[in-house]
C-alpha cells in the first residue's frame, strides 16, 4: 500500500537544515517522494540513497523522478496531479515506461486508474481525504474558508461551533476508522490524536493557515490555491527546474534500497571524508525510542566525515523534554526544528553527529 502520495510534511524544515552546510550524500526515507525532491537541488550533492521497506513507495519515487527528468516542469506538475492537464496522463506514462526499472514499470502498468487520477492523489491518506473533504466542506460551509485568505480579526459569521465540533471529531480514532483509515500512525491505540486539531488551531490562531500545506489538503483536497511563495519546495517551479537539470546532467547517482532503515545502514559501506545528511521522516510512527537510538548510534559510528540526522514525530511516540535531554546526553548536539514546520503537525529534531 502507498500510505502517502502527496506532501504530508512541510519539507522546508529539512531543506533549511541542509542549506547551512555542504553535503555529498543524502540518505532518505522514500515516502511519497516529495521530501526527496525537495532536497535534491542541494549544491554539491552527488549520491542519493532512497530507503524504504515498502517497495511501492520506492516505485512512486522512481516514477516521479523519471517524470521530472523527462517532462517539462509544467507537464510534470500536470502528470503527478498537482493541477489538471490538457494531455492524458496515461500517454505520458507510456512515454516514460522505458525509463523505469522493470519492476517499477510493471507495477504502474497494472495501475492505470492511479496514473490517470494523478499519482499525487493515489495514496491511502489522499483517498481518505477524498472521502472526508466533501463532508467537511458541506458541514463547515463557505464562511469557514475565510481563515485561508483573511486575517482572523476580519472574519464575519465564522462557524465557531461547527469548527469546535470538527476538532473534537478529529481527536477520536473512530472518526478516522469510519472514513477507511488503516494507517497505524492514525489508528494505533497510543496515537495522540489531539495533536492534529491542536496543529490546525495553531495555524488558525497565528493567521498562517495559508502557509500550511496540510491545512489546504485537509479542507480543500489540493494545494492549487496556496500562494506560490508558500508552496512546499517540491512544488515550486524554481526548485523543480534545478532538480530536473541535475537529473538530466547525471549529477545525482540514485540508489534504491527496499529494506528496513537500520538494516540498510548496517549493510551500507560509507565513503570516507564525506558529509552525509540523513532524512528519516516520521520514523516514530513505525518505531519506538529504542529503535531510534539504535539508528542514531549506527550513524554516530560512521567514521571519517560528518553526519546530520533529521527525524520527525507525528502522533505516535512524541518526544518529551526528558527524551530530548537523553538524546543530548547520548549523542551531543540536538536541535528542535519543530517551529520551522509551517503545518505545526510534527516534532522535527536535528542531531549533529561529527
Amino acid at each position: 500500500m502507498i500510505y502517502y502520495s502527496h506532501v504530508n510534511e512541510d519539507n522546508l524544515a529539512e531543506r533549511n537544515s541542509m542549506s547551512g552546510s555542504q553535503y555529498d550524500s543524502l540518505y532518505v526515507i522514500a515516502g511519497s517522494g516529495e521530501r526527496v525532491i525537495a532536497l535534491l537541488d542541494h549544491p554539491g550533492l552527488e549520491s542519493v540513497h532512497l530507503i524504504d521497506n515498502n517497495r511501492e513507495a520506492l516505485y512512486l519515487c522512481e516514477l516521479k523522478l523519471a517524470a521530472l527528468e523527462n517532462l517539462s516542469v509544467d507537464d510534470y506538475l500536470g502528470f503527478v496531479g498537482f493541477f489538471a492537464t490538457s494531455g492524458t496522463r496515461w500517454d505520458s506514462f507510456k512515454g516514460l515506461k522505458h525509463k523505469l526499472s522493470d519492476g517499477c514499470g510493471s507495477y504502474w502498468e497494472g495501475r492505470r486508474s492511479m496514473i490517470e487520477q494523478g499519482i499525487c492523489n493515489c495514496g491511502h491518506f489522499e483517498q481518505f481525504l477524498k472521502r472526508a473533504n466533501p463532508i467537511l466542506r458541506r458541514f463547515l460551509w463557505k464562511a469557514f474558508f475565510q481563515c485561508l485568505d483573511q486575517k482572523k480579526s476580519s472574519w464575519m459569521q465564522f462557524p465557531y461551533f461547527k469548527w469546535r465540533l470538527v476538532k473534537t471529531l478529529f481527536s477520536y480514532r473512530l472518526t478516522y476508522q469510519l472514513f477507511g483509515m488503516r494507517d497505524p500512525a492514525f489508528i494505533s491505540k497510543d496515537a495522540l490524536l489531539e495533536a492534529i486539531p491542536a496543529a490546525l488551531q495553531k495555524s488558525m490562531d497565528e493567521d498562517r493557515t495559508n502557509e500550511s500545506c496540510l491545512f489546504h489538503l485537509v479542507f480543500k483536497g489540493h494545494l492549487r490555491d496556496m500562494p506560490a511563495k508558500n508552496l512546499p519546495p517540491s512544488f515550486q517551479r524554481a526548485v523543480l527546474t534545478r532538480v530536473k537539470e541535475s537529473l538530466q546532467l547525471g549529477k545525482l547517482k540514485m540508489h534504491y534500497h527496499c529494506d528496513d532503515l537500520l538494516d540498510t545502514l548496517k549493510e551500507l559501506k560509507f565513503e570516507s571524508k564525506e558529509s552525509r545528511f540523513f532524512s528519516v521522516s516520521d520514523i516514530m510512527s513505525f518505531a519506538d525510542m529504542s529503535y531510534l537510538n539504535a539508528v542514531i548510534l549506527r550513524i554516530s559510528k560512521i567514521q571519517n566525515g560528518s553526519n546530520t540526522l533529521v527525524f520527525r514525530s507525528f502522533v505516535r511516540h512524541r518526544l518529551k523534554a526528558i527524551d530530548l535531554l537523553t538524546l543530548r546526553d547520548l549523542f551531543g548536539k540536538v536541535t528542535d526544528l519543530s517551529r520551522t514546520d509551517r503545518t505545526h503537525f510534527y516534532q522535527t529534531i536535528q542531531i549533529d553527529l561529527k
